[in-house]
């Protein structure tokens, strides 16, 4: 099993949007080892070291020992192929 947290600033709106989609594709490619949760920038800190990956909707500055993937492309549909190729790759190792 692995888990995604996808991070925005106040963990509601673009983190769901977001989200649902990442869901929608892994669905898609018959991958359901995966658990996505969602947060605020705020509760970040406390919470990555229980992930194998976080999908960031807003600049993550902090230092963390796992992979960032950005979600902007997951609002704006450019370069979403590419950015769920990069999750998936990542689940997979």
């Amino acid at each position: 099993m692995k888990n995604i947290l996808v991070v925005c600033g106040f963990g509601v709106a673009t983190s769901t949007m977001a989200l649902k989609k990442i869901e929608e594709e892994l669905k898609n490619r018959n991958m359901r080892n995966v658990i996505i949760k969602q947060c605020n920038i705020a509760e970040l800190k406390e919470k990555y070291y229980k992930y194998d990956l976080i999908v960031a909707m807003t600049n993550v500055n902090l230092e963390l020992n796992i992979p960032i993937v950005s979600g902007i492309p997951f609002l704006l549909e450019k370069g979403k192929k590419e950015a769920i190729e990069k999750i998936i790759n990542i689940i997979k190792n």
